[in-house]
């Protein structure tokens, strides 16, 4: 067999091209890419008249498909459209008009809108997690809109606030914060040793959606703690995230139940209280509960007990107060209406419960 060294062979050449081939070629490729560029072009062009024109009528499921166009091509200059259409009262049945306010609101954060305090003020009931991350961003008195709501509601929603609250320390802050606190002093009565457990608990939303047939996408916002996928809202003692998901399927959105509770935990008020304080002096925290275990001797004697004891969270209570008037945080005058209110709770643990429990005030 006869081999032909490699260098020796005759490899098939490619055909030579011409010089108007080349030039052609390359006039080919350049027309294609001013093509598309000039397309890339047109396309904003288009979806921003339309989305304009969307956002201007007065229908809630062609306003929502505005909405959803200026946020999926990111059209900037419709921002003073989805501001202007949040104030309209669209025509609509109850669920269409929140599918439009939601994907509005949607729109906007999307956008990463400044839109008005007062423009978001009526949002604030119906769509409370969309209208507090435009809040983070928003023009006007953010804190006077927040104060109003500080008491109204409680858990992640109530944090997320006062964290708001706790960056820029508005008058009547930590007056909110405190009034209407009530501290409990937790007594374990035993004749030996016994131990104290705890419990705890979580929130739940709501567990059904409202569809809503021809609109757009819908996204589902919700509140919650460090999770994977989840943005951070607010920071503070809790630092509060938020999570966006759209569902498959029929467009529909979940309804946004608000905290139904007539006052914030007093455990987290104390929690921004102990951190208002920390913001400018080391001091021992205030403690919501106080739990003691105290070892039955005689009624007289415990009684003296559970009042030393209360004494010692009252007394504790008074220093915060003045710490706060001291940073001027509080007034003299908020200082003058402020007092501490402590209920006792007593878990009579003794063997022998012949003798009677003294009668003890705040219990």
């Amino acid at each position: 067999m006869h081999f032909v060294p490699a260098c020796a062979r005759r490899w098939p050449q490619a055909p030579r091209l011409g010089r108007a081939s080349v030039l052609s070629g390359v006039l080919l490729v350049a027309g294609t890419v001013g093509a598309q560029a000039r397309a890339a072009q047109i396309l904003p062009d288009i979806s921003t008249s339309s989305t304009s024109r969307q956002l201007q009528s007065n229908d809630a499921r062609e306003v929502a498909w505005g909405a959803f166009q200026a946020a999926q091509y990111h059209v900037v200059s419709a921002v003073p459209f989805l501001t202007a259409t949040l104030l309209k009262e669209l025509q609509g049945d109850a669920h269409a008009r929140q599918a439009a306010e939601l994907a509005i609101l949607d729109a906007l954060v999307q956008l990463d809108a400044q839109v008005p305090v007062d423009v978001l003020r009526s949002s604030f009931d119906r769509w409370p997690v969309p209208t507090l991350i435009l809040l983070g961003n928003a023009t006007g008195n953010r804190d006077a809109l927040l104060l109003e709501y500080l008491n109204a509601t409680s858990g992640l929603e109530w944090q997320a606030i006062a964290n708001f609250l706790l960056q820029t320390e508005p008058p009547g802050f930590a007056f909110r914060l405190l009034n209407g606190l009530e501290l409990r002093l937790d007594i374990c009565l035993t004749d030996g040793a016994i131990g104290i457990g705890y419990g705890g608990g979580m929130e739940s939303g709501p567990n059904y959606a409202i569809a809503v047939p021809g609109f757009p996408p819908l996204p589902d916002y919700q509140l919650s703690g460090a999770a994977t996928g989840a943005t951070i809202l607010s920071i503070g003692p809790e630092t509060i995230y938020y999570t966006r998901r759209i569902a498959a399927g029929v467009p529909s959105f979940r309804p946004q139940i608000r905290s139904t509770r007539e006052k914030p935990a007093d455990l987290d008020r104390v929690r921004y209280v102990n951190a208002l304080v920390r913001k400018y002096v080391e001091a021992m925290p205030l403690g919501a509960t106080m739990p003691v275990t105290i070892i039955w001797h005689d009624a007289l004697t415990f009684r003296e007990d559970v009042l030393r004891h209360r004494s010692a969270l009252e007394s504790r209570y008074r220093e915060i107060v003045s710490l706060l008037v001291w940073i001027k945080d509080l007034t003299e005058d908020e200082r003058q209406s402020l007092h501490a209110t402590v209920r006792i709770a007593i878990d009579d643990y003794r063997r022998d419960k012949s003798i009677p429990l003294p009668i003890i005030e705040g219990r």
